[in-house]
């Protein structure tokens, strides 16, 4: 798949086996993220989306999913990809749908990024360890999403651009760079992402007319350099205005590139020769452009789309204040302890060490560097941009590595002033990967992943540093390091980040290990089952699951569509979730017959405080089901039809206060809640109530049994480690107290505990 560019050390026949067992140990590692159960909330509105359109054979304009909204305008804009996961969903059920929306276009992205690899003529002995540690990000966003789609669109364009500039460079053109139209056709239909394609091709024409800049020595030249620098400056302080905090070190960088690279022939001492060869011809870029923008034009929504993707994105609102992956980068709340934002940075790192070596042999391009800024001020931007930027940045590292073999070193000022610059960017990105490491308490699974993957990196960047080293040697670490990754995956499993539960390889977690988008699969099958109807408030990234299960009988508050349902109906959400008068006053105004939310009992913070208190005190709710992560209430009509309430508040429930004389009514109304769901925290409030009626051998009974099937519940050995304390069992106390302190460090009751058991002793 991948062809050497240079010769290597060793013989064609050894080079080969080991190019195949190094892709085969990298598409081993990608389908071991590829292949799991779906993870992700928003497949499964795209799953009802492309349903209505099999069955009414036209795109949806209006929506139909939301109660408050309905009939709003809805821009479906990735309604091909939606048809394509129902149809999978309707040929073979939902592990189809795992093979058509992660496995396939996973797989797909690695095949197409060796074609980019191929075409830019990188040696495989340093372009795969690239590819290793630019897939280790892409874990991150191996999810059931049109964007994953869009990855191996992309790669592919980049790989006729490449493909076209080598032909150039041979002094003769190619046919199938056209292809790019029709490529945008399918690209606009299936993903938002769609004008990077012809950011793409406005990228190499930059390039060129860089390119021609830095070389010519004429008036007109020296014009251009001076309105280079002048717009460099320009961009660079627009940029920085538009997020400072995401954007003042790539402006920085911007605006130190483009001083040296236009300055009067100060450039020309880092930048390869052979970069100035005949081009692709700026108007054949440009006419290609104009076609590709006017292709775009070819989808059921006309000329809306167009404008779709910059209205949520092109400048500050609440939904990418709150949405995690619309932030810019380094305001992603979970940027610490996350393997795929840790791997970006040593990504970055990387590539500005390839510059460095790069510029240090007179081997830089200005391809690679207008790759770089339109690619890495992407993922600043938004923090859900990183696997696409590292992807699409991987072929323009390996050329540039590619090139610094063969290269020599040199000295003057420039060359040492752009290799100290690349440097200290090398360095400041690399320190930012450890910090994102070091954010979450150590996993010793996520350091080792990580490590592996850097390793990748560090044997390219050794490869490019001397010629003499056999490029065979990449090959081999690579293939060993990626089916180290790829057992390490199936073994153990890689957390996406630190203290997170593991998933396991093929199969769905168990209750007690539900995956965040599903946490609340089994009431929704509940409510299913017993036909409920009507409109269900529910959790922002559990609506999703609800409409594919219960649309159209229910429709929901709001859901991931922030286009549809806009600010106010967010800020309305995320008011009643934490304030008991504002909960009050949107279940009065908006009176939903069913209210799903997450409910995490001790130890962790009570999830949904005010809306939930408010729903306790509130006379037309009552609860129909609880377990370990979501309580359900219903307006009392509603409830009727579904089943007998529970008289019981796990918000106020409490293992040492059991009100006197309550304790067989309580125990009668758990045990209903336990028909429904099989929760710990039910089953160790039952303990708690055999406990206060005396009965503390069936209590302690109830809790081993509960151990046994969930272990991750804290509350369970604390009251096992009270109940033995009690009766003077204090080695058993203190082994189960040490159990709940191993799965809850920070909370105080086993602490307490133990500090009782030892008072004694002092």
């Amino acid at each position: 798949m991948i062809e050497a560019g240079a010769p290597s050390q060793s013989g064609p026949r050894d080079d080969a086996a080991l190019r195949r067992l190094a892709l085969a140990g990298i598409f081993a590692f990608v389908a071991t993220a590829a292949f799991l159960p779906l993870d992700n909330n928003d497949v499964w509105i795209h799953l009802v989306t492309g349903r209505l359109i099999l069955d009414e054979g036209t795109v949806p304009r209006v929506d139909r999913y939301t109660e408050p909204t309905a009939g709003a305008r809805y821009v479906a804009h990735e309604w091909l990809a939606a048809t394509y996961y129902a149809a999978a969903e309707a040929l073979a059920g939902i592990p189809a749908v795992v093979w058509a929306a992660k496995a396939l276009p996973a797989l797909c992205a690695v095949a197409v990024l060796g074609l980019a690899l191929r075409a830019s003529r990188a040696p495989p002995g340093v372009g795969l360890p690239l590819v290793l540690l630019a897939v280790t990000v892409l874990r991150f966003r191996i999810l059931a999403r049109p964007e994953l789609i869009a990855i191996p669109i992309l790669l592919g364009a980049l790989w006729l651009l490449l493909r076209d500039r080598e032909a150039a460079r041979a002094g003769c053109r190619t046919r199938a760079l056209w292809l790019l139209v029709p490529l945008e056709v399918l690209w606009v239909n299936v993903h938002g992402s769609f004008p990077l394609g012809i950011v793409l091709v406005g990228g190499f024409a930059a390039a060129e007319a860089i390119e021609r800049a830095v070389l010519g020595s004429g008036a007109t030249a020296r014009g251009l350099r001076i309105a280079g620098v002048a717009g460099g400056l320009a961009v660079a302080a627009f940029v920085a205005t538009l997020e400072p905090r995401a954007f003042a070190l790539p402006a920085a960088l911007l605006v130190a590139s483009l001083a040296l690279l236009f300055a009067a022939d100060g450039a020309q001492p880092i930048l390869r020769r052979e970069a100035f060869a005949p081009g692709q011809g700026l108007l054949r870029l440009g006419l290609l452009a104009l076609l590709m923008l006017v292709a775009t034009l070819a989808n059921p929504l006309g000329p809306e789309i167009l404008l779709f993707p910059f209205e949520f994105t092109a400048e500050s609102n609440l939904m990418n204040e709150w949405v995690n992956e619309w932030k810019p980068l380094l305001a992603a709340d979970h940027l610490g302890g996350n393997l795929s934002y840790a791997a970006w940075f040593a990504f970055l790192a990387v590539f500005c060490a390839g510059i460095a070596l790069a510029a240090g042999r007179a081997c830089l391009g200005v391809l690679e560097l207008a790759l770089f800024a339109i690619f890495a001020g992407l993922a600043f931007r938004h923090a859900r941009w990183i696997a696409l930027a590292a992807l699409a940045l991987t072929p323009a590292l390996a050329i540039l590595l590619g090139a610094a073999r063969q290269g020599q070193p040199g000295g003057g000022r420039v060359r040492r002033a752009a290799t100290a610059l690349a440097a200290s960017a090398s360095a400041a990105f690399a320190l930012l990967g450890l910090a994102s490491l070091l954010g979450f308490p150590f996993d010793p699974v996520l350091s080792l992943a990580l490590l592996l993957a850097l390793a990748a990196g560090a044997v390219a960047l050794a490869l490019a540093w001397s010629a003499r080293r056999p490029l065979r040697s990449g090959l081999l670490a690579t293939a060993l390091l990626a089916w180290c990754l790829a057992g390490l995956a199936v073994v153990e499993g890689i957390p996406i980040r630190a203290s997170t539960v593991r998933r396991p390889w093929l199969a769905e977690a168990p209750a007690a290990e539900r995956r965040p988008s599903l946490e609340h699969r089994p009431v929704v099958d509940w409510l299913r089952e017993r036909g409920a109807s009507g409109h269900l408030f529910t959790e922002y990234h559990w609506a999703a699951y609800a409409i594919h299960e219960l649309w159209p009988a229910v429709r929901v508050f709001l859901d991931s569509r922030s286009e549809v349902h806009g600010e106010a109906i967010l800020a309305e959400y995320l008011d009643a979730k934490n304030d008991v008068a504002r909960a009050r006053e949107t279940l009065e105004r908006r009176r939903p017959d069913l209210v799903l939310v997450r409910f995490r009992a001790i130890p962790a913070p009570a999830r949904n405080p005010g809306l939930i208190a408010a729903l306790a005190a509130h006379p037309d709710y009552v609860l129909l089901w609880v377990d370990d992560w979501a309580v359900l209430y219903a307006r009392r009509e509603a409830a009727s039809e579904l089943g007998r309430a529970i008289d019981f508040d796990p918000l106020r429930f409490r293992p040492h206060a059991i009100p006197a004389g309550d304790e067989q009514a309580l125990e009668a109304e758990l045990r209903r809640a336990l028909t429904r769901a099989d929760s710990a925290f039910v089953r160790t409030a039952l303990a708690a109530t055999l406990r206060a009626q005396g009965r503390s051998r069936e209590a302690l009974d109830l809790l081993e049994a509960t151990w046994d099937d969930h272990t991750r519940y804290a509350g369970t050995p604390q009251l096992a480690g009270e109940i033995h304390a009690a009766a003077g069992r204090h080695e058993e106390a203190r082994r189960w107290f040490e159990r709940a302190i191993e799965l809850a460090p920070t909370w105080g009751n086993p602490r307490r505990a133990l500090r009782m058991l030892d008072a004694p002793s002092r």
